[in-house]
């Protein structure tokens, strides 16, 4: 059993390897490893990757002593002459290595014997000195487990899916011993915001007695994430439930709580086959990006009977948006955005009508509108919403930006519809 005197509540993660260091193999271990040490309240301090080289694992071994409750050191413990993990993690805790008569039991049960086999046994049946043996349910080489002072240093295989049943086997039990409570993760989404308009707004989360608060942008989203320890009886965490009620009650304008929402894509559809409507989809800026979110839901043809990419004037003008209309606005305007949406969901027979333009650069854009700008339309009866925003990232950003943008104000509209007269066609809204 574990002493009750020891805390096991930070972590880290060296990962061993040439392959890994170099770029050619993605280590997905750390973010397993992450994600199932937060659920049992250990949180990750830092992952760090190393090569296939002595000196360098025994120095981030000795490093991470010092700093985490918890080390894993992950790979290098095949039969090969490159696999030094063992070894070098030795040098660093200045602990010998030993031949264990066990290990090379549960090899050769799983393997048997064979020519040439003899020294790749003997040299996975070499472990640190003293260390509890983890069983590999699912391959040769061993978990080991050391303490040293108020720290563990636990090895590892690097096949994930070895590392993972060691894991599962030996590990969580182990961990489960600490009592530790877990990390509580809570994740709300804005896609009407930018990231430092978000940050401003929430500034009062950030100070004082609260949870861990992080935000995470890409083009078009900002996520706030909200952490915390799971201090309630259901293993919820108290601090993040109250920030989340504030979120909820403070912060103006639609979020999204990706605990409670189904993706936006799916509730659209969802939403759309409940009220009996359909929809249809004029792209420019977007190219076909925002049909292929929306037929990537199961079921999406009851509700979307036509799509089109409508990338020159001349397509637009094809599709009904007024040729004056292009010329004197130009493509890239919230009169053209509404149009175009008005101008689909006439051609098609639906309900609702969507659009997007835009410039995504590098070239075009004007004094008036420069390169990142982008507009989205949604219409519905006599009614359209437009939304305009501007972005200052790479063409492929402002392209995803105006597909959140365009399912945003889509789920808003269906979520809040409204009813209109001719005088109260079209609504723009910056």
């Amino acid at each position: 059993m574990t002493e009750a005197f020891l805390v096991i509540a930070t972590a880290a993660v060296i990962a061993v390897g040439d392959e890994v260091l170099n770029g050619e193999t993605i280590n997905t271990n750390a973010a397993y490893l992450a994600r199932e040490l937060n659920k049992r309240g250990v949180r990750m301090a830092y992952h760090h990757t190393v090569g296939d080289r002595r000196e360098a694992i025994a120095e981030a071994v000795r490093a991470a002593i010092l700093a985490v409750d918890l080390v894993l050191v992950v790979g290098g413990l095949g039969p090969t002459h490159d696999d030094v993990t063992a070894e070098a993690v030795g040098v660093a805790l200045g602990r010998p290595l030993e031949w264990s008569p066990l290990v090379d039991s549960w090899i050769r049960a799983r393997h048997g014997t064979g020519p040439g086999r003899e020294a790749s046994i003997r040299r996975q049946s070499t472990v640190l000195q003293g260390a509890d043996l983890l069983r590999n349910p699912r391959g040769t080489a061993p978990g080991q487990r050391v303490q040293v002072n108020s720290t563990w240093v636990v090895l590892l295989p690097g096949p994930p899916r070895e590392m993972q049943a060691i894991f599962e086997t030996h590990l969580a039990p182990w961990l489960a011993e600490f009592g530790q409570a877990p990390v509580v993760r809570d994740t709300w989404v804005s896609y009407e915001w930018g990231e430092s308009a978000v940050a401003h707004l929430i500034g009062p989360l950030v100070n004082g007695q609260h949870p861990q608060v992080g935000l995470y942008a890409s083009p078009g989203v900002v996520e706030i994430r909200l952490e915390g320890r799971g201090d309630l009886p259901d293993r919820r965490s108290l601090a993040v439930e109250r920030a989340g009620a504030w979120l909820e009650g403070r912060f103006p304008g639609r979020l999204d709580h990706h605990e409670r929402t189904a993706p936006r894509a799916e509730w659209i559809v969802t939403r759309l086959k409940a009220q009996g409507w359909r929809m249809a989809i004029m792209e420019s800026l977007t190219g076909g990006l925002l049909a292929a979110r929306i037929v990537d839901v199961p079921g999406a043809s009851a509700v979307l009977p036509m799509a089109v990419v409508a990338y020159r004037d001349e397509a637009k003008v094809a599709m009904g948006v007024p040729e004056a209309l292009l010329q004197r606005e130009g493509a890239v305007s919230a009169a053209v955005a509404a149009a175009m949406a008005r101008a689909i969901r006439e051609r098609a027979g639906t309900e609702v009508g969507v659009s997007t333009t835009g410039f995504a650069g590098p070239e075009g854009g004007t004094e008036r509108y420069p390169v990142g700008t982008y507009f989205v339309g949604v219409a519905v009866g006599d009614g359209v919403r437009v939304r305009r925003r501007q972005l200052g990232v790479e063409r492929q950003g402002v392209r995803s930006g105006a597909v959140e943008l365009a399912l945003a104000l889509l789920w808003e509209t269906l979520e809040h519809p409204w009813a209109t007269s001719p005088g109260e066609a079209q609504r723009s809204t910056g």
